[in-house]
């Protein structure tokens, strides 16, 4: 039987190139996220610049600020920052666009 690591029991948690942590239904931003969101203090380091979707800082916001950022904030995030619509092929949201830009930039640079 393979043993799991408790993301509770660790106070620091480092995430190096956090942009990887972009989709939040992918397995390694599902195993991350607790980690992340169980730490007394977490850092997210990335080289590589989020260039035009808002979306994919979500999951990375999820992780340092949980009680702020959580799944049932996706919406009025998505609709906020993402210019979301209704998709046009499916029933759930498009999130692929931006809204809000200098806004968005300002909360960032404040964290």
């Amino acid at each position: 039987e393979k043993e799991l690591i408790d993301p509770a029991q660790f106070g620091i948690v480092i995430a190096d190139e956090s942009h990887n942590l972009k989709t939040i239904d992918a397995k390694r931003t599902t195993v991350s996220l607790p980690f992340l969101k169980n730490s007394t203090i977490t850092i997210c380091l990335s080289g590589t610049p989020v260039l035009n979707r808002p979306v994919e800082l979500f999951s990375q916001l999820q992780g340092l600020l949980p009680d702020v950022f959580s799944q049932s904030t996706f919406g009025a995030f998505a609709k906020r920052y993402c210019d979301a619509k209704p998709h046009r092929f499916h029933s759930g949201m498009d999130a692929s666009g931006v809204s809000n830009e200098a806004e968005l930039r300002v909360l960032l640079e404040g964290m």
